[in-house]
């Protein structure tokens, strides 16, 4: 995964969070949830039909919420292959040249 990819995911992840995290998308489906479990209850055990649909649909639903966890986790895959390609910063740099200058004061090697 290229850089440019990487941050496509990094950015796809951070938006498929907010809208999970988001009240409006909390009640909606809450509500579908609802929806699905009485229409499930109310559901003749003669009309097959109704069943399948239903089952098509709650299952429709998991499929959603299974996909933008996969992307918040794709996401979050991506934020640590950047991260990991990155060079050190200036800092840890300057550290590293502060420690060689002090063992070599010190005397250590």
């Amino acid at each position: 995964m290229n850089e440019r990819d990487a941050r496509e995911a990094m950015n796809l992840g951070a938006e498929a969070a907010r809208v999970i995290d988001s009240p409006a998308f909390k009640e909606a489906w809450e509500r579908l949830a609802a929806e699905l479990h009485q229409g499930w209850l109310d559901c003749s055990v003669r009309d097959v039909e109704k069943q399948k649909l239903l089952l098509q649909q709650a299952k429709l639903v998991d499929r959603l919420r299974a996909t933008l966890e996969r992307m918040i986790e794709g996401g979050k895959m991506a934020e640590q292959a950047v991260k990991a390609a990155m060079p050190p910063t200036e800092d840890l740099m300057d550290e590293n040249l502060l420690r060689r200058g002090m063992r070599a004061a010190v005397g250590r090697r």
